[in-house]
């Protein structure tokens, strides 16, 4: 083309369905024009109008839309174009439910698709635009709220915002009264010097401000009056009519993804929250698992021997080392004297029948704490009858501090010949180790027999000869004085936990161990390697179900997403007539996704603070 023309025409075809035609020899139309098509329905109208907006492809013939190509571009040369200069009224308005009114009005600017049409006010042209069209008080509705009309000239607006130079409206006033009609045919049929605007109607009374209108007919297009334009001002426009370097970043599309997620709020958090955790728990399973292991494993590392009367070595082990599982079967004291003769060891001895606030009330020596390697954060090791130390996280839990007073836990409350709780004094705080010391209490052996009855206190009763029991024992500074009765050396010892002093004296200590009939030693080491395949196998049960449950979910909700794309049909042909290309329409539907997918990903953390409960859970079932 010599010179810029809004619209040229060369020996146009175009077919679709059956047997339906478009051909066109020759048609032209001014810079400026205002030009309507009128013409029955299926005559071809809004076919003729797509292709103008370059939505279709030619098939034959030659289309120069603004001085472009249309018949020679490709589908994202085309997309580019209409972004840049096209405003484009569809039938169906096609707007954006997630979005405000306003929202969908301010899309072409959103995207950054008319950079170099859009006055610098552009917040100040949308509202200018929509007061003009009636609209100012409804910008903040969704489309579901606003009437047909409304629909549609919230619609127009969207077209007319960024000044685009060539306007495309098909059916404009098609849902609207004489009076508002009026007023968007004003609207659209304001003179503009570097584009032009073309409409099709079916209302033969709309006519009267077109320049020309032309008759769609059986494929064909005749001229049904032309009348002659005053002169328009040529006045300066920044830009050009050749086309424009745009693009839409991924930013606006992530944003866009983001405000439909907040709009399908509670569907995208149950989705989120599914994928989370059915997620959660093999990962939960898996860390927690390790966690355990590794606590586990350090502990047994850590203790060589443990030695108790016959009977099962996991019972012997859970309870000597973790201090959970069955009661044990005691040794008495003077299996503790016999150790020391058979060899060059260290070993502390342990009575695990008790507990104080819900909690292990571990009775041993000064030797355990040497062994395990404990220090203290506040106070010292026992050093009488009646004190306590505390493992630090339940020093946390009870909230006790030094001179705090903790009664042992009663074994039968109905039972007058079982133990009676003794209050203690916590004398010691532990440093934090991370093992199940940190969730135990500590006293000496001696107070440990007392809670067992086999030493008590006696106090004077004014007024009466002879002594009274004290059932609920104070110890410690000031407490009656305590005696024990009987053979101390068959006081009973639950286990006692062995430390050669080398490999060859671990060696020997357990082949003269072996000889004693009333013993059984063990290694903590090997019984928790049985263990740990034990756990291994549950953990891999487990995390075979919660990884099917997973893609279970996955599928769901792929499914859940690609039923949503399909019903949501309109939202995406709305952005692809906006200018926006396949892939990008594509990325706009996926960051949806990537917006659910960082919300469960944030639950997922979250639900990873629980990672303590279930690794106790875990605990509580095994042992």
């Amino acid at each position: 083309m010599s010179a810029p023309e809004l619209l040229k025409v060369q020996g146009l075809r175009h077919r679709w369905g059956e047997g339906f035609e478009l051909s066109i020899e020759s048609w032209s139309l001014s810079l400026g024009e205002r030009a309507a098509l009128i013409g029955l329905s299926g005559a071809g109208k809004s076919t003729l109008l797509g292709l103008i907006a370059g939505l279709t492809a030619v098939q034959e013939g030659e289309l120069w839309v603004l001085g472009a190509p249309l018949h020679a571009m490709t589908e994202r040369a085309r997309r580019a174009w209409r972004a840049q200069h096209v405003g484009l009224l569809a039938q169906s308005f096609e707007l954006i439910e997630h979005l405000s009114a306003e929202e969908n009005c301010a899309l072409p600017l959103h995207f950054r698709l008319r950079p170099n049409r859009a006055p610098r006010g552009a917040g100040e042209e949308r509202e200018a635009l929509l007061a003009e069209l009636g609209l100012t008080a409804l910008g903040a509705q969704r489309p579901s709220q606003l009437s047909q009309g409304e629909r549609q000239r919230f619609a127009l607006a969207r077209a007319l915002y960024g000044a685009p130079a060539l306007t495309l409206a098909d059916e404009p006033t098609a849902h609207l009264d004489p009076e508002g009609s009026a007023r968007i045919l004003k609207l659209l049929q304001r003179p503009r010097a570097e584009g032009g605007l073309l409409v099709v109607t079916h209302d033969q009374d709309q006519l009267d401000g077109f320049d020309s209108v032309w008759r769609v007919e059986r494929g064909s297009l005749k001229l049904v009056e032309r009348r002659v334009s005053p002169p328009l001002p040529q006045a300066p426009r920044s830009g050009s009519l050749e086309e424009r370097r745009g693009g839409v970043g991924l930013w606006p599309l992530a944003l866009l993804g983001l405000k439909a997620t907040r709009h399908y709020g509670k569907r995208a958090l149950a989705l989120a929250l599914a994928l989370a955790l059915t997620a959660a728990l093999p990962l939960g399973l898996q860390l927690a698992g390790e966690r355990l292991e590794r606590r586990l494993s350090e502990r047994a590392a850590s203790s060589p021997l443990v030695l108790g009367s016959p009977g099962s070595r996991f019972d012997l082990t859970l309870r000597s080392l973790y201090f959970r599982g069955a009661s044990l079967k005691p040794l008495e004291w003077r299996d503790l004297k016999r150790v020391y003769q058979l060899g060059a060891v260290e070993a502390a001895p342990l009575h695990l029948r008790f507990s104080a606030g819900g909690a292990p009330l571990i009775g041993t020596s000064l030797e355990y704490y040497e062994l395990r390697g404990l220090s203290f954060a506040e106070g010292r090791a026992p050093q009488r009858l009646g004190e306590l130390v505390l493992g630090a996280e339940l020093a946390r839990q009870l909230k006790l501090e030094l001179g705090g007073r903790l009664m042992s836990d009663q074994e039968e409350l109905y039972n007058l010949a079982s133990s009676y709780p003794v209050e203690l004094e916590v004398v010691g705080i532990l440093a934090p180790t991370q093992s199940p010391d940190d969730e135990a209490a500590f006293t000496d052996m001696k107070t440990c027999w007392v809670i067992e009855g086999r030493g008590h206190g006696h106090r004077e009763v004014e007024g009466q000869q002879g002594a009274e029991l004290v059932i609920a024992q104070r110890l410690g500074s000031g407490s009656a004085p305590v005696h024990f009765h009987g053979d101390m050396n068959s006081y009973p010892v639950s286990s006692i936990l062995i430390i050669p002093r080398d490999e060859r004296e671990g060696s020997l200590f357990k082949a003269r161990a072996l000889q004693e009939p009333r013993w059984h030693i063990t290694k903590p080491r090997a019984v928790v390697s049985e263990l740990l395949a034990l756990l291994f196998k549950l953990k891999a049960a487990l995390s075979a179900l919660s990884l099917g449950a997973l893609c279970l979910t996955s599928a769901l909700g792929a499914l859940i997403a690609w039923l949503s794309f399909t019903l949501r049909a309109g939202e995406w042909r709305a952005l692809a007539a906006l200018g926006l290309s396949a892939p990008q329409v594509l990325w706009a539907g996926l960051t949806e996704l990537l917006w659910i997918a960082l919300l469960g990903l944030l639950i997922l953390c979250a639900s990873l603070w629980l990672l303590g409960p279930l690794e106790r859970l875990i605990w509580s079932l095994l042992f």
